[in-house]
C-alpha cells in the first residue's frame, strides 16, 4: 500500500472536521473520511472541489480504484429575523455582548442557536430568568 494521503488546508472559508483514515492491509483498501464545514454554499464547493481533485490525483498516480461519496448532512439555515432580533435586545438588556452571524456547527430543528464565547453561565442564568426562553429549554430536546 503506497504511503498515505496529504490533503491541504482547505479553502478560506472551510475546515475539516473528524478527519480519519483508516488502512485494511488484509484489503489493501484505505478509507478516508472527513466532514468539510463552510459557512457559505460557495466555500463549501471550493472546500469540496480541492478534496475531490487531492483524493483523485493520488489515487490515479498510484493506481487505484478510487470510490466517493458525498452526503450532506445538513443544509444552511438561518434564524427567523423577529425571533432573533427579540432574543438579541432580551440579551443585550442583561448585560450580554451581541453579535450575529453565521455558525461552523449545524443545528437542524433548531430556531436560533447560540454561542456564548466563555459566558455560557451568564447565558444559562438569563434563559433561565425568562418565562418564555426557560419553557423552550424546559422541551429541550425537541422530540424525535
Amino acid at each position: 500500500m503506497p504511503a498515505g494521503l496529504t490533503l491541504d488546508e482547505p479553502t478560506p472559508g472551510a475546515r475539516f472536521c473528524f478527519l480519519v483514515q483508516t488502512d485494511h492491509l488484509e484489503s489493501a483498501t484505505r478509507k478516508i473520511s472527513c466532514e468539510i464545514r463552510a459557512l457559505y454554499p460557495e466555500q463549501l464547493t471550493g472546500a469540496l472541489d480541492a478534496v475531490l481533485r487531492s483524493v483523485t490525483v493520488h489515487a490515479a498516480l498510484t493506481e487505484a480504484v478510487l470510490e466517493t461519496r458525498i452526503v450532506r448532512l445538513a443544509e444552511p439555515s438561518e434564524a427567523h429575523p423577529a425571533l432573533a432580533e427579540k432574543l438579541a435586545r432580551q440579551l443585550s438588556d442583561f448585560g450580554l455582548h451581541v453579535s450575529s452571524g453565521p455558525s461552523w456547527i449545524p443545528a437542524p430543528g433548531a430556531d436560533v442557536s447560540i454561542g456564548t464565547q466563555g459566558s455560557g453561565g451568564m447565558l444559562e442564568r438569563f434563559l433561565w430568568s425568562h418565562s418564555g426562553w426557560r419553557a423552550r429549554l424546559e422541551r429541550w430536546p425537541p422530540p424525535g
